[in-house]
């Protein structure tokens, strides 16, 4: 991904959604927001149709690249719900498919994806 270029192409084609403003290495707010907001192109000067989603965890960020167990990415997940929640944001992870299939290395993160969308979930 390479910005502006990417959501000026998305923008210029007619897509009006995107889901990719995150990191890969870490987890965190990169848009520093947690709400979905429209992208400014700044060298047109104007508020594009883009709406951006920022996502605040990946799957690979805690198994991959940070090498964290199911219990410390519980606990990181914890904390960027409950961040999330106070405020009044919305949390969004990005899973791949073979983190919820029945792959050796990817065992027991299923259970902790369901975890985390009823923890989300809770009011």
């Amino acid at each position: 991904m390479k910005l502006p270029d990417t959501y000026r192409n998305l923008a210029d084609n007619g897509i009006q959604e995107d889901y990719s403003m995150g990191y890969a290495e870490e987890f965190g707010f990169r848009a520093g927001t947690s709400q979905p907001f429209y992208f400014f192109d700044l060298e047109k000067n104007m508020c594009t149709k883009l709406k951006i989603f920022p996502f605040q965890i990946m799957d690979v960020t805690m198994r991959r690249y940070k090498k964290y167990s199911i219990e410390k990415s519980k606990q990181v997940l914890n904390t960027l719900i409950d961040t999330t929640r106070i405020y009044h944001g919305n949390f969004i992870s990005l899973w791949h498919n073979e983190s919820l299939g029945t792959d050796k290395y990817w065992n027991g993160w299923r259970a902790l994806f369901e975890w985390m969308i009823i923890k989300a979930a809770k009011k």
